[in-house]
């Protein structure tokens, strides 16, 4: 398999246009090189789009799009929905924990974090010793072809709920990048 690498050119984007269509971008005075990044965002290099700032000076921007050699999305899209993350190792998601550790920390405190750590756990263990649970999750994503998130979350009540919010984030994480991924070539 092919490793992803960094193959279409960045686009110059007004950022009136990006803020118009809901994108959320990092920013960089150049004076001082802070980067300013919302937890969520990914893939996004500060540098080209020109922005002014309250002093006068410009802020600057980019929207890069990370490519296989099969032009398909570099970004792994995880699994958000409560059926799927069944399935997924407890390794795979502690790294994804960790991966999004410093993001993560922007919208959910320390402590949360290792809740929603927990909540993984519990609900890995429910799927795999309660035939019930594992059922139940099991005909709510069979029953619809399309599925909904807050459905399929739905069915769990608030017993998961700081997971159900972490995945949401991840949800969202992916739809920006689904769209930069058109926009870019």
């Amino acid at each position: 398999m092919a490793e992803s690498k960094r193959k279409g050119k960045a686009k110059k984007f007004n950022l009136e246009w990006i803020v118009k269509y809901g994108l959320e971008v990092s920013t960089r005075d150049p004076s001082t090189s802070e980067v300013t990044t919302p937890w969520f965002a990914s893939s996004v290099d500060p540098s080209a789009v020109k922005m002014p700032n309250e002093s006068g000076k410009d802020y600057e921007c980019q929207v890069c799009a990370e490519r296989d050699n099969r032009n398909n999305s570099g970004d792994h899209l995880p699994h958000v929905l409560p059926l799927e993350l069944c399935g997924v190792l407890l390794r795979d998601f502690v790294s994804c924990l960790e991966d999004q550790r410093i993001r993560l920390g922007h919208k959910f405190s320390e402590a949360e974090v290792e809740n929603i750590d927990e909540q993984f756990r519990k609900l890995r263990l429910a799927f795999k010793e309660h035939s019930g649970f594992s059922q139940m999750l099991l005909d709510a994503q069979a029953s619809r072809a399309v599925q909904s998130f807050e459905k399929c979350w739905s069915q769990l009540g608030s017993e998961f709920e700081q997971l159900s919010m972490f995945c949401g984030a991840l949800q969202a994480l992916c739809q920006v990048q689904a769209v930069l991924s058109l926009i870019s070539p």
